[in-house]
């Protein structure tokens, strides 16, 4: 059998593909292929490049449909163009390009309609696609001008039948002049496949539509599409993007440049989706135009919304003009973005400059989902808002961390109830929402933070800026409103630092029913200005515990002030003004400051303390200078008492800033005067800034265990188990203490030091000497009580590195003498949250220690050792400057001198094991932290002595210690644990080795 060569084959291939390709391109381009045709209507006829057709000619009926089509049945069609240059009327569907289906790919783009008189048809499109084969319908595009009247739906593209899996693609209609259309106006849509980047532009007409305008409408996903109205009259709905069950998303509409007399009459939708998401979408207003309907940047029934935003700018009205539930209902709402069943997320409003919006704004709106991270900001805006204002809203589901922005003169339902408000979001539950009003706010009637039916947490309402303006009824950081179910308004704030606010009721934290479990707690409110005229409370409900009001500035003449209402616990109140009130009640803890001798609180009725509360005297820096038998007011009463007050002569401190108090005694003058007398010499220090030398004497702590492990332990080893020649030795430890120090510092930490020794062996004796690097660190616990003010406590780290030499000589009478020279640098951190404000601090110098001591080995048999001795370490900590709460303080120079006496009794099991007991007692003869501070008063420097803590005092310690020394090897290895008791008191535990360079075996007399 004869078989052709491979090559002769790729050519017979290759002729035969060449004619199959120009078959191809010769049956399209004579029978399937339109492209560049001009077709024009004229008296019934129509010019195809001026040479006259019937309009039967251009006429086919495809599934019972009737469509005109200047292309014809065509495979592929591009490039037509269809005008109309008379009326028409009687005709089905007017198209420009056409394809009836049938299998097979059927493109159709770059076709355009051009419509220049009044026209009455079914329909009017750039591009239909029928049937139910594949391909492309693009680049349509559909012109309307010349004041023509258009009864009938236009289409940029659309895609007809169910089974064509095509996009309806960047097709367009554009309407010039006054142009009248009755009927739906669609970009491009597909009944099968996406609308995708079509758009509808109206530069001016009157549009009456039953469905709407529509950038894109796709059953699979609408997305780029855009609707955009430059000026005209829309009666009907507007989408940029319509789908019925799928996504739709960076959808837009927008409207700009209108004119008074221009509105729309129905509602806009940046994107609509029945079942499907909704993203990314959005809705632009910039002129003046009256919208009587609802504006929705991104609307979804069932599934999300997410990302959608509404922008107006401009002097339009939204809703029914001037009408509150007029006859078009429920009208001039704003939502960013709309979801009935699914969540909405991150979606805006932007209003600027607009008269009148009669309905509800709301940043994300659902009615079953969660509501979070949407927003609404109003700027530059002169215009009424009749109703509520939410950046996220849940009717049944959660609202979380939305916001409210205000910067404009709003006015907020001043006059039709009480209902009306703004928040920064609400839902069954609100979280974490805020709301936010700056300068230039008009009149407002209720605002919140967080709106919850049973819970309301962690919302923050805060009036800014300077303007004038009023909150008509009630201010809250965070409100529940279930009226018979437990619910709790906790952990709200509220910050006030307009100066010129004028707020009727203010709350922290307020639930609707005091009657049920219901909680207020932890909420906080911050005024630094404003006029309050019926009451602050910081937490409204059955139980309101740890909430606090700090007030730096305001007027209260009228205000009652209540910490906590029914039962209440540790409530607080900051108070650094002086300030008139009707009343004061609900704290247990006062914090008051002193500016001046007359009253901090002036109260027309009373001032009642809880049980148990607890008075702090401030006196500011800017206040008169008090010296022995000054006295000056706190409370002062006009008609009523002081109830439930502090005990008559009680002793306290008052302090000035953080660093200065005044000692002080409490008096009465009546029932209606509480003062207090000043007993101290002035100024003095606070007594509480012993703490903060304390962070300072644990760095000494650092250094004196060092010097243990590095002279009692490292040393010791050296000593004992370095043979003749030279040897690497390490000794390292760790320990947990409690040093005494008037009040007590507890410490963690270990140290290590190594180095190089050597002995050598004289005639009367043997010596050792070595030179090393240590290394500590350690953190530390401090903790201070006082009589007339609350303790402290404080914690932090010290570590300390250095160089060190040291030497031990023992004669051949077995008395030994030793010493060591130490030196380098160590740095301490401190820190608290137990004074006024936070404290911390970072203090480093240099460091030098020298010990000196001496004893005699007495031995009891061959193995057995009895050793007394004694010590003398010396240890000098140089002083550093900090800062802390803009004072400076000055730590002193601190030395720590200790003298040590013990015995130790050792015995040898073996010349490789030996073990040791000791017993010591040792005295700190000095260990004082001394520190100065340094305050100014105008331009005079002055100083005040701070109470040093001192580690002077005696302690007891005894040891247990193990050697092993073996014979043939250059390594020997100690361990040792430490007890002691008395000022220092703790555990301690040290592990020394040393390798011997050279192994001559020397007779080694053991110390232990």
């Amino acid at each position: 059998m004869f078989v052709a060569p491979f090559s002769t084959i790729k050519v017979r291939f290759r002729r035969t593909l060449a004619k199959l390709v120009l078959t191809l391109v010769f049956v399209i381009l004579s029978t399937a292929h339109v492209f560049a045709v001009t077709y024009e209507f004229n008296n019934g006829t129509i010019l195809v490049d001026g040479i006259p057709y019937s309009l039967a000619d251009f006429t086919y009926t495809y599934d019972g449909a009737s469509y005109t089509s200047g292309s014809g049945l065509n495979w592929y069609v591009s490039g037509v163009n269809v005008i109309t240059g008379e009326a028409l009327s009687g005709i089905e569907t007017l198209v420009a390009g056409s394809s009836d289906g049938g299998p097979g790919s059927y493109n159709i783009v770059n076709n355009t309609l051009t419509i220049r008189h009044n026209v009455t048809a079914d329909t009017l499109a750039g591009a239909v696609s029928v049937g139910y084969g594949t391909g492309r319908l693009e680049n349509n595009t559909v012109y309307i001008d010349n004041l023509s009247t258009i009864v009938g739906n236009v289409i940029g593209g659309a895609v007809r039948g169910e089974l064509r899996r095509l996009n309806s693609r960047n097709n367009s209609i554009y309407v010039y002049d006054a142009t009248a259309i009755t009927g739906d106006v669609i970009g491009g849509s597909s009944d099968s496949g996406s609308a995708i980047g079509n758009l509808v532009h109206i530069e001016s007409g009157t549009i009456t539509s039953a469905t709407g305008v529509i950038g894109g409408s796709g059953t699979i996903s609408a997305s780029d599409n855009t609707v955009r109205l430059d000026n005209g009259t829309i009666d009907g709905n507007m989408y940029g993007g319509y789908t019925d069950n799928g996504t739709a998303t960076y959808n837009g509409v927008q409207i700009i440049h209108g004119n008074d007399s221009a509105h729309i009459t129905g509602d806009i939708y940046g994107s609509w989706s029945g079942n499907g998401k909704v993203s990314n979408s959005w809705v632009t207003m910039f002129g003046n135009v009256n919208i009587i309907g609802n504006i929705y940047g991104g609307y979804s029934d069932n599934m999300t919304s997410t990302g959608n935003s509404v922008s107006l700018t401009g002097n339009s009205i939204v809703g029914a003009p001037n009408v509150v539930g007029s006859i078009y209902g429920n009208t001039g709402n704003i939502y960013g973005g709309y979801s009935r069943l699914g969540d909405v997320s991150g979606n805006n409003v932007f209003i600027s400059a607009v008269d009148n919006i009669t309905g509800n704004v709301y940043g994300g709106y659902s009615d079953s989902g969660t509501s979070s991270n949407n927003s609404v900001s109003i700027r530059s805006s002169s215009g009424n808002f009749f109703e509520d204002v939410y950046g996220g809203y849940s009717r049944d589901g959660i609202a979380r961390e939305n916001i409210v922005f205000i910067d404009g003169n709003i006015n907020i339902n001043l006059t039709i109830g009480l209902e009306a408000q703004i928040a920064g979001g609400r839902g069954v539950s609100a979280i974490a929402n805020k709301l936010v009003i700056m300068n230039n706010a008009g009149n407002i009637r209720n605002v919140a933070g967080g709106l919850g039916v049973t819970e309301a947490d962690g919302n923050t309402l805060e009036l800014l800026g300077n303007s004038a303006y009023r909150i008509g009824w009630w201010a809250y950081g965070g409100k529940t409103e279930s009226e018979d179910s437990p619910s709790h308004a906790s952990y709200n704030t509220v910050i006030v630092s307009n100066p010129n606010v004028i707020v009727q009721r203010l709350a922290g934290g307020s639930t609707q029913d005091w009657g049920i479990d219901t909680t207020a707690n932890n909420n906080t409110i911050i005024i630094n200005g404003g006029t309050f005229i019926g009451g602050v409370i910081v937490g409204s409900a059955l139980t309101t515990n740890g909430n606090t009001l700090t007030i730096n500035g305001g007027t209260f003449d009228t205000a009652i002030i209540v910490g906590g209402t029914s039962t209440t616990l540790n409530n607080t109140f900051n108070l650094t003004t002086e300030i008139r009130a009707k009343s004061v009640r609900g704290f247990s803890t006062f914090n008051l400051t002193v500016n001046t001798v007359n009253a901090v609180i002036r109260a027309e009725e009373y001032v009642t303390f809880e049980d148990n509360s607890i008075l702090k005297l401030k006196v500011s820096r800017g206040a008169p200078l008090f010296e022995r038998g000054d006295t000056f007011t706190i409370i002062e009463t006009s008609d009523g008492i002081i109830i439930n007050g502090p005990v008559d002569g009680t002793r306290m401190l008052a302090t000035s800033g953080m660093t200065l108090c005044y000692d002080v005694v409490l008096g009465y003058n009546t029932a209606k005067i509480l003062y207090a007398t000043v007993m101290s010499d002035g100024l003095v220090a606070n007594p509480q800034l012993k703490s903060l030398s304390e962070g300072f004497l644990a760095g000494m702590t650092a250094l004196q265990f060092g010097a243990n492990v590095a002279t009692e332990n490292a040393l010791q080893n050296m000593a004992i188990t370095t043979k003749k020649g030279s040897g690497i030795f390490v000794g390292t430890g760790g320990n947990a203490t409690r040093y005494k120090t008037g009040s007590y510092i507890d410490t963690i930490g270990f140290s290590i030091a190594a180095g190089i020794a050597k002995k050598v062996f004289f005639d009367y004796g043997e010596m050792v000497a070595g030179e090393f690097l240590e290394y500590g660190q350690a953190g530390y616990d401090s903790y201070n009580s006082f009589n007339t003010t609350s303790a402290i406590n404080g914690e932090g780290k010290t570590q300390y590195i250095g160089l060190g030499t040291m030497g031990h000589f023992q004669s051949v009478s077995d008395n030994f003498i030793e010493a060591s020279i130490r030196g380098g640098m160590y740095k301490t951190h401190y820190e608290s949250n137990d004074f006024e404000e936070y404290v911390d601090f970072d203090a480093s110098a240099p460091y030098f220690a020298i010990h000196f001591g001496v004893g005699h080995i007495q031995f009891i048999g061959a193995r057995t050792t009895f050793t007394p001795f004694v010590k003398q370490f010396l240890t000098m900590q140089l002083g550093d400057t900090v800062k802390v709460a803009g004072d400076e303080i000055k730590f002193e120079n601190m030395l720590s001198t200790i003298t040590r006496a013990g015995v130790q009794m050792s015995h040898g099991f073996s010349d490789v094991f030996w073990t040791s007991i000791k017993l010591a007692y040792e005295y700190e003869h000095n260990g004082k932290a001394r520190a100065t501070l340094f305050y100014r008063d105008g331009a005079t420097m002055f100083d005040r002595d701070i109470e040093a803590p001192s580690l002077t005092g005696s302690t007891f310690a005894a040891g247990l210690g193990f050697d092993i020394t073996p014979r043939r090897f250059p390594i020997s290895t100690s361990f040792d644990v430490d007890l002691a008791t008395g000022q220092r008191e703790g555990v301690s535990g040290s592990l020394q080795f040393t390798w011997n360079f050279k192994a001559k075996d020397v007779k080694v007399k053991k110390q232990r």
